[in-house]
């Protein structure tokens, strides 16, 4: 996650496993509040989907599209060079076109497995 403006750029890297989606949230408003932002102030999103699992990148993709839906914000969904220069990369978002929403990229098809236990 990022937040940034033309003076101000911070950066923090979450790593969640795939049992721990509920926490993207919690994490987020924690990271504004540090930085004393609140959603209103956001003006975009910009996202990276290259690597994950696939429950992960499900979550991720739910939880920008309804931030960005909730508050009428453009989403930018960026390559892995433009995201590895992220700094770079937002000095020059406007030339990047913008989406209302993303759909998760997956690497490949989901590994669906037989549950090691039986529920009943």
């Amino acid at each position: 996650m990022a937040l940034a403006d033309y003076n101000f750029f911070k950066q923090k890297k979450f790593v969640l496993r795939f049992d721990e989606g509920e926490k993207i949230l919690y994490l987020a408003d924690k990271f504004l509040k540090e930085h004393k932002v609140v959603p209103s102030d956001i003006t975009g999103l910009v996202i990276y989907q290259g690597e994950g699992t696939f429950t992960s990148l499900r979550l991720l993709a739910v939880f920008v599209n309804a931030w960005a839906y909730a508050l009428k914000i453009p989403i930018y969904n960026l390559s892995k060079k433009q995201f590895k220069d992220l700094k770079k990369t937002l000095k020059n978002i406007k030339r990047i076109k913008s989406v209302k929403a993303i759909n998760p990229a997956y690497k490949s098809a989901p590994t669906i497995t037989k549950p090691k236990k039986k529920l009943c």
